[in-house]
């Protein structure tokens, strides 16, 4: 019985010291990007390796993405209708419910 409370304890150890391994890179991280994004880096960006690879890994696109993102919102939109955004939440439900019923299934013949 004290094996079980052990072992038991073992498992809390290390699932503790994963949280504070994986918080040490998350938790900078994400106030380096609200930094970033608070302090409009993007426009005094330069056109150097270093602020490309800024942008790229905090917006997720390099400058140039931006600026054609931004000339295009700016561009009117056309309106999509409630009939449009239903059957593309259908379609996404179904296409998750799917995925996971073939995942389960192969899981089990994998299993057994």
């Amino acid at each position: 019985m004290a094996s079980n409370v052990q072992v038991l304890a073992d498992s809390w150890i290390h699932l503790l010291l994963n949280l504070l391994g994986y918080g040490t890179i998350i938790i900078p991280g994400y106030f380096l990007i609200k930094y970033i994004k608070n302090s409009q880096y993007i426009e005094r960006a330069g056109n150097g390796i270093f602020s490309r690879i800024i942008l790229t890994c905090v917006y997720g696109n390099t400058y140039d993405k931006i600026v054609e993102d931004t000339i295009q919102a700016q561009k009117p939109r056309k309106e999509r209708s409630s009939f449009s955004d239903c059957s593309q939440l259908i379609f996404c439900f179904l296409g998750l419910q799917v995925s996971y019923l073939t995942w389960g299934v192969l899981q089990e013949k994998i299993m057994t």
